[in-house]
């Protein structure tokens, strides 16, 4: 039975629908008020085969072309977020898995909520709430299997691996950390003995080591994001699918780099990372300045840039967010704390608009303005 989470069969002429849908989404956002582009993205998403996650989307363009929800940001990001789906659908790679959900969350929330188009077309089965009950009972029923690995094989494997997610939790510019952290996991794969966990784990030391030879790209960032995220589950060592993982990861973290990024998904970052700091820039011209305000908006630019892969720009945010509850609203209404606030707004701006060029001087002014603002801090 095919996975929900995936589609069942590969899709026909992918390539051209999501060609199709790329630039309807490129033409909404560079004008989401007017609703510019939602008709081509609609039409793609329509003419694929039927598959819950193509229906949400679907359903949520529709409803957002019919004015029943506003173009927000959020639902500009999801549409992007669907780009990547129907990538790695063409690759055969399975969604998000929390794509799904997220869809069809703010259309759960109208009153009535949209029913999406197979749903709409589809009876339901009056044995629909007997097979249900069956699903449940099935897993209880389902016979445990003997564990792959002893408690003393995985020792080290459990010691490292909690060490290596938290330091990418706490990651910097400074990578040496990291790296250590995945040499521990490499350590820890050895006494397994079995290939899987090896292979993963020296990919994962091949993919850290290109961090401190070039400045991350996001597909690199995503990659290891995707990784580390699998590895935070408590069963990873004894899921029944974890070779498969393994086969699916490793491609990635070997040629996470080969590929250039997204122009959808660059253009979709920049626009909503300059809506976060026009938003800086309103509270700054605020009298006295809005320092709640300033909060939220690094608060979402953080949000941002977490989602789009900028783990610099996060960290920026961070930052800032970490001194803003030192200063009172009228240190920042004149002298040196506005005039270093201002000089780092801009130069994020800078940073932003430059793509994915890597601007060497304007991360030395943002550096240098963050450093100068905590050593003013009053007191």
């Amino acid at each position: 039975m095919p996975s929900p989470s995936s589609p069942a069969e590969p899709l026909p002429d992918l390539d051209t629908l999501r060609a199709r849908y790329q630039k309807g989404l490129l033409a909404w956002l560079q004008a989401p008020e007017s609703g510019a582009g939602l008709a081509p993205m609609t039409a793609a998403l329509a003419a694929l085969p039927p598959h819950p996650l193509w229906d949400a989307a679907l359903t949520l363009l529709q409803t957002i072309q019919e004015g029943r929800l506003p173009p927000r940001v959020e639902y500009r990001r999801l549409a992007g977020r669907v780009d990547q789906a129907l990538r790695k659908a063409s690759a055969s790679q399975p969604p998000d898995a929390t794509l799904l959900p997220e869809l069809q969350a703010p259309l759960a929330q109208l009153d009535p909520p949209p029913q999406a188009p197979m749903e709409a077309l589809v009876p339901r089965s009056p044995l629909a709430p007997t097979l249900a009950a069956t699903a449940a009972i099935l897993p209880l029923m389902a016979q445990s299997r003997e564990p792959r690995f002893t408690g003393e094989q995985r020792q080290a494997w459990d010691g490292a691996a909690p060490l290596l997610l938290e330091t990418w939790a706490r990651r910097s510019a400074d990578w040496g950390p990291l790296r250590r952290a995945v040499f521990k996991l490499l350590e820890g794969a050895l006494p397994l003995g079995h290939p899987a966990p090896l292979r993963l784990a020296e990919a994962l030391a091949c993919a850290t080591d290109q961090l401190e030879s070039t400045p991350p790209g996001p597909r690199l960032l995503a990659a290891l994001s995707a990784t580390l995220e699998l590895l935070a589950e408590p069963d990873f060592l004894e899921h029944p699918a974890m070779e498969q993982r393994v086969a699916q990861l490793v491609p990635r973290l070997e040629g996470a780099d080969d590929s250039s990024p997204s122009v959808t998904l660059e253009t979709l970052f920049a626009q909503e990372a300059l809506e976060c700091v026009e938003h800086l820039h309103q509270a700054l011209e605020a009298v006295p300045p809005d320092l709640e305000a300033l909060a939220q908006g690094l608060a979402q630019l953080r949000e941002a840039a977490e989602h789009g892969e900028r783990a610099e720009i996060a960290n920026w945010a961070a930052r800032l967010d970490a001194l803003l509850p030192h200063f009172l609203p009228q240190q920042l209404d004149y002298g040196t704390g506005r005039v270093l606030v201002q000089q780092f707004v801009a130069s994020l701006e800078e940073w932003i608009s430059s793509g994915t060029a890597v601007r060497q001087e304007t991360a030395s002014a943002i550096n240098t303005a963050l450093e100068r603002l905590a050593a003013s801090l009053p007191g």
